[in-house]
């Protein structure tokens, strides 16, 4: 009678081990969802965004004479505008690259690279591009960065622009906007 007995409690273990092995077993499952993700124009985004994809000021406009430093900048007013179209306020930075020339930067009216957005609100930028004085024609692709930042709120935008110094005596040559303020057609989705 005590083998019935041990088998019976044999056989009970091993239903409930299964039981417990079971339950702890589930490794996963499948749903469909569908996401909707509408791309529009830098105009149009939350953070607009207007720029020259070309940054080439003419050598006339310059800050600095060279000299013994062997740089001037050149600037290159109304290069980029960028419009809170969000409903809070952000702040907004451009960042452009000095890690080789031409460097090229970006300042508002202030002469900052940080600035202050109420919603609807817009601020251009000028390119302030730094070429060596005795350099010649210099050209490089840069990327640029823009960060907004607010109440609950935050984006990031990488755009490339090609940035070109001229020499003094060249003339004409240049494509793209020549800084009359952010070409139209220079607009991409973000």
């Amino acid at each position: 009678m005590r083998l019935p007995v041990r088998l019976g409690l044999a056989v009970l273990v091993v239903a409930c081990m299964s039981l417990v092995i079971g339950a702890s077993a589930f490794t996963g499952t499948e749903a469909d969802r569908t996401v909707s993700v509408q791309v529009v124009e830098d105009g149009d985004a939350y953070v607009g965004l207007a720029y020259d994809e070309t940054v080439s000021p003419a050598p006339g406009r310059t800050r600095g004479s060279g000299g013994s430093s062997g740089k001037v900048e050149r600037v290159q007013s109304g290069a980029a505008e960028v419009t809170n179209q969000f409903a809070t306020d952000f702040t907004v930075t451009l960042i452009g690259d000095d890690s080789e020339y031409p460097y090229l930067r970006y300042e508002d009216d202030d002469g900052d690279s940080v600035t202050t957005l109420d919603p609807g609100e817009a601020v251009a930028f000028d390119a302030v591009v730094t070429c060596k004085s005795n350099g010649g024609e210099q050209s490089r692709t840069v990327d640029v960065e823009v960060h907004a930042e607010g109440d609950g709120v935050s984006a990031e935008i990488t755009r490339a622009v090609e940035v070109r110094c001229e020499s003094p005596g060249k003339k004409g040559g240049r494509s793209g906007n020549n800084g009359g303020g952010p070409d139209n057609n220079n607009r991409g989705g973000s």
